[in-house]
Parts: C-alpha cells; structure tokens; sequence
C-alpha cells in the first residue's frame, strides 16, 4: 500500500452491534450441566437442536428437545422459516405435554 501511496479507511464502530447482544436472547444463563451430558436419570436434563432439509425447492426447518438420558425427544415442531418463535413454541409444546402427564 506505501508503495502505492493507498490509505486504508478506519470504520467507524457499528452502534448496533452493541445493542443487539444485549438483548435477552443472548443473556448468559448458569451452566448447572457443567458439559457432563451423561445423565442417568430421564427427563432431568434435556437439549434442543435445529436441523434443516432440503425439501422440492425450499428448506424445511426441525427443531427438538432431546432427553440426555434416554436420547429421546420429547418435542418437535416443523416450520417453513428458521426463526427464534421456532424453539420456543418447541419448548412450549413440551411444557404441555409435561403438565397433561
């Protein structure tokens, strides 16, 4: 760049970007799991995972709550658009399916 006499242009700092992971989406929670997923017993800690598949011309979206113990799931809901409602309804379906039992 010297040899060129070129300057590079120092951006400004995005405001926004700030802003945006302080949003509760992004608080930190304690990590009580302390990454030991081998759980004996079932439905005392659980995931949720998004996959997505290619279906005719679009993208389905799948998400889930695993069960660590059994490696079941215990909810799923299927959606056109990844979008963050997805997990929750995910979650909520499993929050009914636990208070009918």
């Amino acid at each position: 760049m010297k040899k060129y006499e070129l300057q590079a242009r120092i951006r400004a700092a995005n405001p926004y970007k700030n802003m945006y992971k302080k949003t509760e989406e992004h608080a930190e929670v304690a990590n009580v799991v302390d990454r030991n997923f081998a759980v004996m017993i079932p439905e005392t800690v659980g995931g949720t995972d998004i996959s997505y598949f290619r279906w005719r011309d679009r993208f389905i979206y799948f998400s889930v709550v695993k069960d660590f113990a059994s490696s079941e799931a215990l909810a799923w809901k299927v959606s056109r658009t990844l979008e963050h409602g997805l997990v929750l309804d995910t979650i909520e379906t499993l929050k009914e399916d636990w208070v009918s039992v």
